[in-house]
């Protein structure tokens, strides 16, 4: 009879592609939890990229948007051919942005 494999089903495998959690420590298990939870202030503060108070954080992305990224967004744009739309609205949050500094 001709062996198929190992024979030893997951005896003869690697197991460090294994979940990351188990080399985490408990604290960041633990907040990698409460970041996986929408109802954690963590979860929210995780998406908005600024502590959970601010809201949605739209506010945040229009404020980082001056001339030069409108520029990257839209070379990309450009370049890629995908996210046109993208692109117009990127200009014109960078144009209202220099119109109110």
């Amino acid at each position: 009879m001709m062996s198929r494999g190992d024979g030893g089903g997951n005896a003869g495998r690697n197991h460090s592609n294994g979940p990351r959690t188990h080399r985490m420590s408990k604290a960041d298990r633990d907040n990698r939890s409460n970041q996986l939870n929408p109802n954690n202030e963590a979860y929210r503060s995780s998406r908005s990229g600024g502590s959970a108070s601010k809201g949605s954080g739209m506010d945040d992305a229009r404020a980082w948007m001056d001339q030069e990224a409108a520029r990257r967004i839209q070379s990309h744009a450009d370049e890629t051919g995908r996210n046109q739309d993208f692109k117009g609205r990127a200009q014109s949050a960078a144009d209202r942005n220099e119109k109110d500094e």
